[in-house]
């Protein structure tokens, strides 16, 4: 089971509006002028384009892993 049918079964709702709430979420969040958080966005931009709510998932979990990982 992925993340977002976990997500959608857990609130009731479909995996697709799951990622359709998450892209309008990206979607607000990309509108802020503040210069750090566009430069982050551009970080996580695919080939120039906004990320969907997929590729920004998966993006945050490898930054998670990279920067974050624990050693048992």
């Amino acid at each position: 089971m992925t993340v977002f049918e976990k997500v959608a079964k857990n609130n009731g709702i479909t995996e697709k509006e799951v990622e359709s709430e998450i892209n309008y979420a990206i979607t607000i969040a990309m509108k802020n002028n503040d210069s750090t958080i566009q430069k982050n966005w551009q970080s996580l931009s695919v080939e120039g384009r906004v990320p969907t709510a997929l590729e920004l998932t998966i993006a945050i979990a490898q930054y998670i892993l990279k920067n974050y990982m624990l050693i048992w």
